[in-house]
């Protein structure tokens, strides 16, 4: 899906789509250093959890990740992250310490095709790149 903003064509994705891309995000060494507290951290997975929990609601707007590629010596390098450093962390962590937490606690029973999928899937978001 392509969002029209200034007249710029702007893709939107899905957190899978964004987590799944096979490439390595490097931020650049201008940004600040990841600065959220446990409030920033609550609101966000707050927010996540009143969108599973509404669900006549089909989308979530998380925000704008903004990604810049830079030419160097005629080609192109890895993305920097110019916006959304904080959210990227925060979800990256948050889906590192769900794993963590599913296999710590024998949560995922490996004849459940649904577990097995969710347990990849998240395997996914944490490999790929």
């Amino acid at each position: 899906m392509l969002k029209l903003i200034d007249g710029n064509k702007l893709p939107v994705v899905s957190l899978e789509e964004y987590f799944n891309q096979h490439r390595t995000l490097v931020i650049p060494p201008w940004q600040r250093e990841y600065s959220w507290g446990d409030q920033q951290v609550e609101t966000l997975l707050d927010d996540l959890k009143n969108f599973y929990e509404n669900r006549g609601v089909s989308q979530y707007l998380l925000g704008s990740i903004i990604l810049c590629e830079e030419n160097v010596d005629g080609e192109k390098s890895e993305p920097l992250l110019i916006d959304g450093q904080q959210r990227s962390l925060t979800l990256t962590l948050f889906l590192m310490c769900a794993r963590k937490y599913l296999k710590t606690n024998n949560l995922i029973d490996g004849t459940s095709d649904k577990h097995t999928k969710l347990s990849q899937d998240i395997l996914n978001c944490l490999t790929d790149n």
